[in-house]
């Protein structure tokens, strides 16, 4: 049996979305590969751009040297594919640039790009791994497992990681319980120690200038970045312009954001250039920046789940963080709900009263050129055409008249 791996590791070195620690991630899985697993070195290719001497990471490097991998693999061998980078995205091939000199490339998280053509490569795999599966088994996903599952063998073995529990996923465990392996190290959702949560209760009217208050409020607590969780790409987009026209440094990440633009906000934020970043919940999971003192729920989610993900961006492995809920009368319930669930009540944010009249005019107005300046670059019309495209595809699924009678359904109940 033979132990050979690929490990990519891209620092973007010289532009807008430069990183700084892919590199080093290769570094250490390559040593964790040869002192903990009995790789080899030389059967260990590996392709980074920080070092000219290497074999140089561009997408026709990288895509030839995947098909030798899985050419040359013989039945029980062991494969191992390791990619540090920005999930989609390879240096050029072809001089088709863009704003950040990358261009778009099929890779195992964007998954709207599978195809069947670039599925037919899965035919011999023996393992298929589907970390987030609370939100990869999402209908918004359908099509494209549908693909995947009809590329690979029937016998395989398939491994689903979750940080929560959804109804899907138990479904699924119910339905194959006979053949499924269950591990669960779960206690229902929780938050670590070193968190402290707490709230602020105002009227609805007055969130744009309360969240100007505890921003104000991070260099004399000695708190180094902050992340900005709210539930639109409008309101997240209104809001880092508001900031920036009070002279405050942000950053945005949305999806009505061109993919370059949301790659240079992250890497503004991850290197410190701006102490503030504004996110939807496309950014709840799966980032681990250790500057994160402060995470702030503009507008309270949904479901107690969501507020843990959120929250969870700061007091990782073993460090404090605070987190402040902006709380109106019509999130009440909702908080009592994650309160329920998490099993700790919040304590009240330590804030003052702003009666300053000058204060408060300098907020309105903020907010005015922010959403003018919005109608001027056209961010309504993204919005529009963003429903617009949503309608069609649920349409286009069949679900549109599910979800019109399920939303009738509950009306009349």
């Amino acid at each position: 049996m033979a132990k050979k791996a690929l490990l990519i590791g891209i620092n973007y070195p010289g532009t807008a979305v430069e990183l700084r620690g892919c590199v080093n991630d290769v570094r250490r899985m390559q040593k964790c590969l040869i002192d903990r697993y009995g790789f080899s070195n030389k059967d260990i290719k590996v392709l980074i751009d920080t070092d000219k001497s290497s074999i140089q990471p561009t997408g026709k490097n990288i895509r030839e040297a995947l098909k030798k991998l899985i050419a040359e693999g013989e039945p029980g061998d062991v494969l191992v594919f390791h990619y540090s980078g920005h999930g989609t995205r390879l240096p050029t091939e072809e001089g088709l640039f863009d704003a950040t000199d990358y261009d778009e490339c099929i890779t195992p998280c964007d998954m709207n790009l599978i195809t069947v053509e670039s599925a037919l490569c899965l035919c011999s795999f023996w393992f298929l791994v589907l970390d987030e599966a609370d939100r990869v088994l999402d209908v918004g996903f359908q099509d494209e497992l549908r693909t995947i599952f009809n590329c690979l063998p029937k016998t395989r073995q398939t491994l689903l990681f979750s940080a929560t529990m959804t109804s899907n996923l138990q479904t699924l465990l119910e339905h194959s319980s006979n053949k499924a392996y269950f591990y669960e190290a779960y206690e229902g959702l929780k938050t670590v120690d070193t968190l402290k949560q707490q709230y602020i209760f105002i009227d609805k009217d007055a969130k744009e200038l309360y969240l100007v208050h505890i921003l104000s409020q991070m260099e004399d607590k000695e708190i180094r970045s902050a992340m900005i969780f709210v539930s639109t790409c409008r309101t997240c987009q209104r809001l880092s312009l508001m900031l920036e026209e009070l002279e405050v440094e942000n950053a945005a990440l949305h999806s009505l954001n061109s993919q370059s633009l949301r790659l240079a906000a992250l890497s503004k934020f991850k290197s410190g250039k701006v102490p503030i970043l504004l996110a939807t919940d496309v950014a709840s999971r799966g980032l681990d920046i250790p500057t994160v003192d402060l995470v702030i729920n503009y507008d309270i989610p949904r479901y107690p789940r969501d507020y843990v993900h959120r929250v969870g961006r700061t007091a990782r492995a073993g460090r404090g963080g605070l987190a402040v809920s902006i709380i109106t009368e019509t999130d009440v319930n909702l908080i009592h709900e994650i309160e329920a669930e998490v099993g700790k009540q919040m304590e009240l944010y330590n804030y003052r009263e702003i009666t300053d009249s000058l204060e408060v005019t300098k907020v309105s107005k903020a907010k005015r050129v922010a959403m003018m300046k919005m109608l001027d670059d056209g961010f309504e019309d993204k919005v529009k055409d963003r429903r617009k495209l949503k309608r069609k595809t649920l349409a286009d699924k069949g679900m549109l008249k599910k979800r019109s009678k399920t939303r009738k359904s509950a009306e009349e109940n």
